[in-house]
């Protein structure tokens, strides 16, 4: 990742970029602008294309199929790697098929080497291996009976030889790649009428191919707060149960049509929204003449909340949250929240307070605690067993919290309880590596095989880092082959890691500097909403642009942990409270804090100083971190783009991975393209946490001994001077 200086390249922008580039896209009618600065393309997308006879084409290459990076590599006699397509219910697959780019290593020419392909553990095609000199392109057409809804699994399968006699099955030369980037699964599908109910909601509001990918929230004309938090909060229950997928999020405002064939509990609702499933919320009093329902029918204290097909698309629906007041209206919301939350089999349901939590923020998946144990199978690590393979590989992932800070005597303990069988070289092992860096093995050594329960391995706590981590077992395990032609019998290698494995944290301190968008990346700290801390998110105006981009912030913040911010202040204004503050603005918008005092002038202690040297943003996006100016120790980040135009676009671009995992620093500018996206380090940076006075002295010394080294030889050398005046003193004093 490069870093250069953010005022550096808002002024090459300037320079670069016609005039003509900073108008808006419907303003405009040239051609877009080069963007010189973009100099590799984007990564692989799934893309969706509406057909001229209404249906719709989804293109998925399957690098996005799979959490590895890079093509697939099957390599031995009988190699096999397992893909999964996950296809909405909303989709009637009308026609797919599969592309497949693939070369075969040479070596294999004239042995009939091959390709198994199946689905759902169906056979369904098989195609030559390609041993010529570069790769070749199949097209396989699938039977659309063998896909369904939820996850498929599509089964590749290389059957490999080289030799007819005494072929070894892990020879290196028995491969096959496949390219991901350009190997695809196309279909072609028509929407459903949408009949599902409140019980439906997370098969409704699915991950999968064919999906959600655009909601409107709309509102009434008027805005305020309560509006701001409601569009927030529903766009994480949207974005949790699609669980790594943000979809592109917008704000319109109802408009009231006549319709006599319309259907569903909004039938009289208009937008100017096309191709999105849509959520209406307000009162009663805001959005009821858009309902089929009587407001009378539902009490004061009941929040309302309904599901229907949109009046604007049958196959999409539209969900009403509503009530009399702001409060039954947040109770509706907090029920869509709650994924566990048990909806009848109906298209509507009143919810009490009793029904629903408020006023907490809660996560599904919150990080470890520190001086606790967990089990491998609390973590996800189930029992990993596996015979007949010479090597085994288990992971377990977890992640610690953001401000986590590991001192030189903490330990981190782990208790394997695991086996082994007999008959295997002495010379197999269990290597374990931390974050994908190796750190201990164990011999797998007995000839008579072994079971372990309990066996410690001590591990320095620094070797964990705050946010995710990984802790990998990889077994290698080896059998001698006697003889040219030795039969090459695998099936007594055997090893098993068992689900009741421990790991043993240390109680450990916390520490952190700040600012540090690196760990926003990765925890989303301090806006993640399993910090102690409170924070608050303000949104610089009511304008739809500006909601949308808060919300799709919201949205990608709250997925992190699957989060619920229900208890965090939001708010439109400039000035960031007393606490760690989310401020979302277009830089027009934004222009008389940045350039007032407030900002730019330092405070009494020096501390406060310039978040940003002020520049045309242009097309970019930009996100500056700092040291809130209204409390010491807490955080201000400032996430803009030059109007509301560019500030949409620019955070839908931001909570890509693409973008998302480039941030770093404590400041980063961006445009459409990844390869746009810099960072700048942060100048001014403080420290929050409860670590001890020594352990803060040594860290600061530990990371600036140079500066330790002059403090104390100036120490040294003042003593010495005051040692050696003394001495002058006394001499001169005795002297007769």
């Amino acid at each position: 990742m490069k870093k250069i200086s953010l005022s550096a390249l808002c002024a090459a922008s300037l320079i670069s970029i016609p005039a003509t580039a900073q108008i808006a896209p419907e303003a405009s009618t040239s051609a877009p602008f080069a963007d010189v600065y973009a100099r590799y393309e984007a990564p692989a997308q799934i893309q969706t294309e509406k057909l001229a006879d209404g249906r719709y084409k989804v293109r998925a290459p399957l690098s996005l199929l799979r959490s590895a990076q890079g093509s697939i590599h099957l390599s031995g006699a009988n190699a096999r790697e397992t893909l999964y397509v996950n296809i909405a219910p909303q989709a009637r697959i009308d026609d797919a098929r599969l592309l497949l780019r693939h070369a075969s290593s040479s070596a294999m020419d004239g042995m009939s080497p091959h390709l198994r392909v199946s689905i759902n553990q169906q056979f369904i095609a098989q195609v030559k291996a390609s041993t010529s000199q570069t790769s070749v392109l199949d097209e396989i057409v699938l039977d659309k009976q063998a896909l369904s809804s939820g996850f498929n699994a599509i089964e590749l399968n290389a059957i490999q030889r080289h030799t007819i006699e005494c072929q070894d099955p892990t020879s290196p030369e028995l491969w096959t790649d496949i390219d991901t980037l350009r190997s695809t699964i196309e279909f072609t599908y028509t929407r459903r009428p949408f009949a599902g109910t409140l019980a439906d909601l997370d098969a409704a509001i699915s991950p999968g191919l064919a999906g959600i990918e655009k909601i409107s929230i709309v509102t009434a004309e008027n805005i305020n707060k309560s509006h701001l938090k409601w569009g927030a909060l529903i766009s994480q229950a949207i974005a949790n149960r699609l669980d790594y997928k943000i979809p592109d999020i917008s704000h319109s405002t109802a408009t009231r049509i006549e319709s006599e064939t319309a259907i569903g509990p909004a039938p009289y609702l208009s937008t100017n929204t096309q191709d999105s499933d849509l959520i209406l919320v307000g009162t009663f009093e805001e959005i009821g003449q858009y309902l089929s329902i009587d407001p009378a029918s539902v009490s004061q204290e009941e929040g309302y909340l309904a599901i229907g097909p949109s009046p604007a698309d049958p196959s999409r629906f539209v969900i009403i949250a509503s009530g009399h007041n702001a409060k039954s209206v947040g109770l509706a919301i907090d029920a869509l929240g709650l994924s566990s939350f048990p909806f009848a089999d109906t298209n509507e349901a009143r919810i009490l307070e009793e029904d629903a939590v408020s006023n907490v923020n809660f996560a599904a998946s919150a990080p470890l605690q520190s001086g606790k144990s967990y089990t491998f199978k609390d973590l996800g690590l189930n029992t990993t067993s596996i015979t007949g393979s010479q090597y085994a590989q288990a992971a377990l992932n977890f992640e610690m919290p953001a401000n986590y800070f590991a001192t030189e005597q903490d330990i981190v303990e782990l208790e394997l309880d695991y086996a082994y069988g007999a008959a295997q070289d002495p010379d197999s092992v269990l290597n374990i590596f931390v974050n994908d860096v190796f750190r201990k093995a164990i011999t797998l050594s007995n000839p008579d095989g072994e079971a372990t329960a309990g066996y410690k391995i001590l591990l320095p706590s620094r070797v964990l880092q705050p946010g995710p981590n990984k802790v990998s077992f990889k077994a290698e395990l080896n059998k001698s082959q006697i003889g040219k032609c030795a039969p090459r019998n695998l099936r007594n290698l055997a090893f098993i890691l068992e689900g009741s494995s421990l790991i043993r944290l240390p109680d450990a301190q916390t520490y952190v500097e700040l600012p540090n968008l690196g760990l926003m990346k990765n925890t989303g700290y301090p806006y993640s909403g399993v910090e102690t801390e409170k924070f608050s998110i303000l949104a610089a105006d009511a304008t739809s642009p500006n909601l949308a981009a808060v919300w799709t912030l919201t949205a990608k913040l709250g997925q992190i942990h699957k989060a619920w911010f229900s208890n965090v202040d939001m708010d439109f204004g400039l000035v960031p409270p007393a606490n760690n503050t989310l401020l979302v603005g277009a830089k027009s918008t934004l222009d008389p804090i940045l350039k007032s005092p407030f900002i730019l002038t330092p405070s009494n202690n020096g501390r406060h100083k310039s978040l940003y040297e002020l520049a045309n943003l242009g097309r970019n996006g930009a996100v500056i971190s700092g040291e809130n100016p209204s409390a010491n120790e807490t955080l201000l980040t400032v996430v803009m783009g030059q109007n509301a135009s560019t500030l949409e676009n620019a955070v839908k671009n931001l909570v890509e991975p693409s973008h998302w995992s480039q941030l770093d620093g404590g400041a980063a500018v961006w445009r459409e393209k990844p390869s746009t996206f810099a960072t700048q380090s942060a100048q001014d940076t403080y420290f929050v946490g409860n670590l001890e006075a020594a352990e803060r002295i040594a860290f600061h010394n530990a990371k600036t001994p140079l500066k330790w080294l002059l403090i104390m030889g100036g120490l040294l050398f003042g003593v010495a001077s005051i040692l050696a005046f003394v001495a002058r003193y006394m001499r001169k004093r005795n002297q007769p």
